[in-house]
């Protein structure tokens, strides 16, 4: 796999996580709803980043799908793992992405995972032990 697909997985990775909170919001109230905004923005912030490596790089960005697959949560708790699962998955595209070629886009990738996994934590009580990564 290429710099370049690392980075569009991440992107498309990005749109579906984005995507995803909106639903995982409109379940939740309160402080979690203030959390679905913070990581709304930290997601926000991934995905401008990797606009601007592709875009930087002579790259036409994958462009968001129009509607996602997602579970609809039935309570907060389900909302909750919903977020989790949302996280999880960017942490797939993250682990990808650190099997770069490039030193800044692995240490990117790095602070990425660690970010998710500390989402995940809040989401579920639980660190995952591997981010990124199905064992």
């Amino acid at each position: 796999m290429s710099d370049i697909e690392r980075w569009q997985t991440a992107l498309a990775a990005e749109h579906a996580v984005l995507y995803g909170y909106g639903v995982v919001g409109a379940a939740v109230s309160g402080e979690d709803t203030v959390l679905v905004r913070r990581a709304q923005q930290v997601h926000r912030d991934h995905r401008a980043h990797c606009l601007e490596e592709l875009t930087r790089a002579g790259q036409q960005p994958v462009p968001p799908e129009p509607a996602y697959q997602v579970k609809q949560p039935r309570n907060v708790d389900a909302a909750k793992a919903l977020a989790a699962d949302l996280e999880q998955a960017a942490s797939a595209a993250y682990a990808q992405l650190a099997a770069s070629d490039t030193s800044k886009s692995r240490i990117t990738a790095a602070g990425w995972l660690h970010d998710s996994g500390l989402w995940t934590l809040r989401w579920t009580g639980r660190a995952p032990e591997l981010p990124g990564l199905q064992v």
